[in-house]
């Protein structure tokens, strides 16, 4: 009998692998048949305190389960990357498959093929005899209840509590697919937009090419012409086609236009603009303090211009990692799971103090050391499997429970410093490129260096386990600087009081100008106070003496060489006041308008009842302590103007203040009547509404540029319609001529129109053609000069245009209904008339109605004149003084109750008259006082 062959067995089956005893630089992959590792398993990688080595351990509830393991720097690196590239195919690797799955999955889909073959009416049609369709889309509907007490609702329905139902239901759909090969569908809906153009509907009916009908698009379409005196539309609604007759190319649209078509003109390279702006104005959710040590430090760090004064040792930032939070899922990279909170590196104080946060220290420099959580609690909370809330709400498991506000968990993306956003290392404090939308949130991590010692708050992500897949991982820690759907704060004093801690980290006294790239020698500034009713004043009455509003809000303390002297005129101090790159206006107090104010108040007034009226006359307190949109309201305070012109110096970015977009393919720039290729001589941020200059040619001093595009609209009053025809027509190869006839018109909901906001109905036609040609008589004629010779043929191109506008109006019902009952009595508008009418003014703002069932329309009456007076000397008769005739001043009040009520107050007490009920019908007797309560 033969011995085995051990070779095979060796071959086959491989010996059983042993754990190495020593931890793995990078995480270890989990074996394909093999279990989990679970959540209690870490991966940690540490930078030594030499910040030479790192020390890498694998550790099994908070134990090493394997020796720590020291590498330098080169070959963590070098391991680093041979992970990241094989990360990388498997991820390249998993978008396949989930492609793949997708286009098996992709939604709900419907595929029928049409009985009858090609042999159908269907085919001729639409060619191909298939509908192939498919639907994505969610639907959310939440329903609950809304609980409501007050006691003040007894005297109106009888009843303390209210409870309505509360229903939220939020669709998105989109439906993409073809019927036939012809027409395709495309539709993107989503009711949580917040203006009807982000809604898109599209029907695309494409002929064959030897058919006329070479296209029908109806939903959002666009009419492009190419002459340049007669534009078309991009942002449209309606039905667009195309035909094809031999030669001649007709194209119509009938659309109602959702855009609005404006230009720019730069002269020179640069613009002067005159900015006029509020104290609501201010640059909202873009600016944040990394801590309150930073907010606290803000006005003493800019007392003493050009100087930052700095404390406790701060020298300045020198790491730091934005992190924003992901609305939605996404398969983005740099994707993190994130527990931020608000007082971390921060005393928990900060959570119930806020704003009046203070210490005798300027506030404790910012340090993990300082917070609630130590490292025991912090590791806890990195668990992904931690339920985050029971541990941060419970007073067990907490010194300082947090609110809603004061934490936020979810997947957060790493932002690009330099791209995303800008900081300042010695004031502390980001500035983002975007404005952070309310739906999501931003947190940060940080070192600084104080003392020479470097000091650290959050985690970051190269020193946390886990991958930035976005995966299952460890939680990092970070800084919460603004939560989802910030809340204002409540400040009533009871226990109703409302007051985030994250609030106050925002900073609401940055103002941007409309254009970047400021010169100095070209701007001017000026602050002045423009109460209803009065002519504006640079000076506050009754404040700071001789004082100009400049110097009370901190933006004169310097004159021209440096000195600190005050000269009446803006302290141009990059850095300080104003931030020439960004066009930034910068105020060196938290709250200019409010806190600022105040102190100005009681430093040149000792009469505290003189000081508390001047407060309410000037202190804006709601424009901090209220969203910008909530403190608008309050057109008493917003009254204060910020008023100049600047001129940059040649820059390359144009803002076009388009706040709600520009519509895509509609930028068009010229200069000096040279068209200018988008991509390759300039950009557009069609959604930010600016446009770069990428060219260095076109960068030069005393160069044009023109810029022509369409904004979106945020809401348009008066519908808009565009009917327009094209036609173009190839006589040859080198001869083309074309014709262009629109009407656009204007419907308004009213019929009167005050002078320069009348509709319009106009009407523009015009004609164009070119001519190519490539002689060879040229080409020779130029080689026969001496020292040229051409190596391709010369050309001549001639190009012509004509248009002609027809202005027009519109008529309205009104006018056509005088028009009509005019001519019924054989009369008729004169002449001039019919060219439409402006009211200069109607008068109709001046009549005003008050209820009398309002308490708050009734005032204190005054003692009637009927009222006995004293005898006077001399049987001369005088007034009485005030004090005594106050005395015969009746008690008067006004209530509206229901019948519950007024029969409940009649059992306990008898109805006189001067409590008897009046009712409505005894006042107005014609009424209709059905529907109503009768007592008044």
């Amino acid at each position: 009998m033969a011995p085995p062959d051990t070779g095979l067995a060796a071959r086959y089956l491989p010996r059983f692998r042993r754990d190495p005893f020593s931890a793995s630089v990078l995480p270890r992959h989990r074996r394909p048949l093999g279990p989990d590792l679970g959540t209690f398993w870490r991966h940690r990688v540490e930078l030594d305190s030499t910040r030479n080595v790192f020390r890498v351990r694998e550790q099994v509830g908070g134990r090493d389960v394997r020796y720590p393991v020291e590498i330098d720097y080169e070959t963590y690196r070098r391991e680093r990357l041979r992970q990241d590239l094989r990360d990388n195919f498997r991820d390249l690797a998993d978008q396949r498959m989930q492609q793949r799955r997708q286009q098996r999955r992709g939604g709900l889909g419907v595929n029928i093929v049409v009985p009858g073959g090609r042999n159908s009416a269907f085919t001729t049609i639409f060619g191909k005899p298939e509908v192939d369709l498919r639907v994505t889309g969610q639907a959310d509907i939440r329903a609950g209840f809304d609980y409501r007490k007050s006691d003040q609702q007894v005297a109106f329905t009888g009843r303390a509590s209210q409870v309505d139902p509360d229903f939220k239901q939020d669709l998105r759909l989109g439906i993409t697919g073809t019927i036939g090969d012809k027409l395709r569908v495309d539709v993107n809906w989503d009711t949580n937009n917040q203006f009807d153009y982000q809604n898109q509907l599209k029907l695309e009916y494409t002929g064959y090419e030897d058919e006329i009908i070479q296209k029908i698009e109806a939903g959002n379409v666009f009419l492009n012409t190419p002459s340049s005196l007669i534009r078309g539309g991009q942002s449209l609604f309606g039905i667009k086609s195309e035909l094809q007759i031999g030669g001649l190319r007709l194209t119509t649209v009938a659309s109602q236009q959702e855009g609005q078509s404006n230009s720019l003109s730069i002269e020179g390279g640069s613009t002067s603009t005159e900015f006029d702006l509020k104290p609501t104005d201010y640059d909202d959710n873009t600016h944040f303090f990394l801590g309150y040590y930073f907010r606290n430090r803000w006005e003493p760090a800019l007392a003493d211009p050009p100087n930052i004064i700095v404390a406790n040792g701060f020298e300045r930032i020198t790491d730091i990692e934005v992190w924003r939070l992901m609305p939605t899922s996404s398969g983005e990279e740099n994707v993190r799971q994130v527990l931020a909170l608000v007082d971390l590196g921060e005393p928990a104080e900060i959570v119930t103090l806020a704003d009046s946060y203070t210490r005798a220290d300027v506030s404790a420099l910012p340090d993990n050391a300082v917070d609630q959580y130590d490292d025991a609690e912090a590791e806890r909370l990195r668990d992904a499997a931690t339920n985050v809330q029971n541990v941060l709400v419970s007073p067990a498991e907490m010194d300082q429970t947090l609110g809603d506000l004061d934490y936020q968990v979810g997947r957060f993306k790493k932002l690009e410093r330099g791209r995303d956003y800008e900081i300042d290392e010695v004031l502390g404090y980001i500035s983002l490129r975007q404005r952070l939308p309310e739906s999501e949130a931003l947190a940060v991590s940080f070192r600084y260096l104080a003392n020479g010692r470097t000091y650290q708050v959050g985690d970051f992500a190269a020193e946390t386990g886990g991958s930035l897949g976005g995966q299952i991982e460890d939680r990092l820690l970070l800084k919460l600087l603004r939560p989802v759907n910030m809340k204002q704060p409540v400040l009533t004093g009871g226990e109703d009081s409302f007051n985030p801690a994250a609030w106050y980290l925002q900073l609401r006294n940055i103002y941007r100008f409309p254009g970047r790239g400021l010169n100095a020698n070209e701007f001017e500034l000026d602050v002045v106070y423009e109460a209803p009713g009065k002519a504006p004043t640079e000076r506050l009455p009754g404040v700071g003496g001789q004082q100009t509003l400049l110097q009370l809000l901190g933006l004169d303390r310097l004159n021209e060489q440096g000195a600190p002297r005050p000269d009446n005129l803006f302290d141009y101090a990059p850095g300080f006041t104003i931030d020439p790159g960004n066009g930034l206006l910068i105020f060196p107090t938290l709250e200019p308008f409010a806190g600022n104010l105040a102190r100005q108040i009681e430093a040149s007034v000792s009469d505290p009842a003189r000081q508390q009226e001047l407060k309410a006359l000037y202190v804006f307190d709601e424009l901090y302590t209220q969203k910008k949109e909530n403190a608008r309201r309050n057109t008493q305070l917003d009254v204060y103007r910020v008023r100049g012109s600047y001129k940059g110096s040649v820059q390359s970015f144009y803002d076009l203040r388009a706040f709600a977009g520009v519509i895509e393919g509609s930028v068009r720039v010229t200069s000096g009547g040279t068209p200018l290729q988008e991509g390759v001589d300039y950009t557009v941020d069609y959604q930010g509404g600016s446009v770069t200059i990428t060219n260095p040619a076109y960068l030069t001093p005393g160069r044009d540029i023109q810029i022509e595009y369409e904004q979106n609209s945020f809401l348009n009053l008066q519908k808009k319609t565009l009917l327009g025809l094209r036609a173009d027509y190839d006589i040859s190869n080198n001869l083309a001529l074309g014709a262009t006839l629109m009407r656009l018109s204007q419907k308004s909901p009213i019929d009167k129109f005050r002078i320069g906001e009348e509709p319009i109905s106009n009407t523009i036609w015009g004609v164009d053609g070119s001519l190519e040609l490539e002689p060879r008589w040229l080409t020779r004629a130029i080689d026969a000069l001496p020292l040229l010779q051409t190596r391709a043929p010369s050309s001549i191109s001639l190009t012509g245009e004509f248009a002609q506008l027809r202005p027009g109006h519109t008529q309205t019902t009104a006018f056509r209904r005088t028009q009509n009952t005019l001519q019924d009595q054989g009369l008729d508008f004169k002449h001039d008339e019919l060219g439409g009418i402006s009211y200069i003014d109607d008068f109709e703002g001046f009549e005003n109605t008050f209820s009398l069932r309002q308490a708050g329309a009734w005032q204190l009456s005054a003692a009637p004149d009927s009222i006995p007076r004293y005898p006077c000397p001399g049987n001369l008769r005088c007034a009485t003084e005030d004090s005594l005739r106050t005395t015969w001043r009746a008690t008067f009040a006004w209530y509206q109750l229901n019948n519950n009520l007024l029969e409940e107050l009649s059992r306990k007490a008898p109805i006189t008259p001067a409590v008897a009920p009046v009712l409505i019908k005894d006042v107005f007797p014609n009424k209709d006082t059905r529907g109503e309560i009768d007592q008044t």
